[in-house]
């Protein structure tokens, strides 16, 4: 290869590089971002839990110093109903992950990757070791 057409290839590949690192950022909340959301509010969905054989919802509380409660109620029933079971966790988000350490023996660890929260709703790919990632959807209780 000619030197100048070295120059213009090695412009373009700076080019493809900047256009993929620019749509791979921008499509990613950042994690500051998903705490400030997360803080104050109760988040509810279904995380793949049942108690005694029956499905649950999980209502999630997140805390400043990194832990937080998920009061569990049985599917269909009010989340004013006594809940079926009530858990605590350890909470982190890094890289757009929020990960889940519930306080049981052994411990518990869930994952929502790809995380991002739009309005009223926290989205992501819900990971739990040995099971299959699922989607999963969490509202904001008002």
């Amino acid at each position: 290869m000619k030197n100048s057409e070295m120059k213009m290839m090695k412009h373009f590949m700076q080019l493809v590089a900047m256009c993929v690192l620019t749509v791979g950022l921008s499509s990613c909340q950042k994690d500051e971002e998903i705490y400030d959301e997360l803080m104050g509010s109760e988040w509810v969905g279904d995380l793949g839990f049942s108690f005694d054989d029956r499905p649950v919802i999980s209502e999630l509380y997140f805390i400043d110093n990194g832990t937080g409660s998920d009061k569990q109620y049985y599917a269909g029933s009010a989340s004013n109903a006594k809940p079926a079971c009530n858990l605590t966790f350890q909470w982190t988000i890094k890289n757009g992950t929020l990960t889940l350490i519930y306080d049981l023996r052994p411990p518990l660890i869930l994952e929502i990757g790809g995380m991002y929260i739009k309005g009223n709703l926290l989205r992501g790919t819900l990971h739990l070791a040995g099971e299959e990632d699922m989607p999963v959807t969490l509202t904001r209780k008002k």
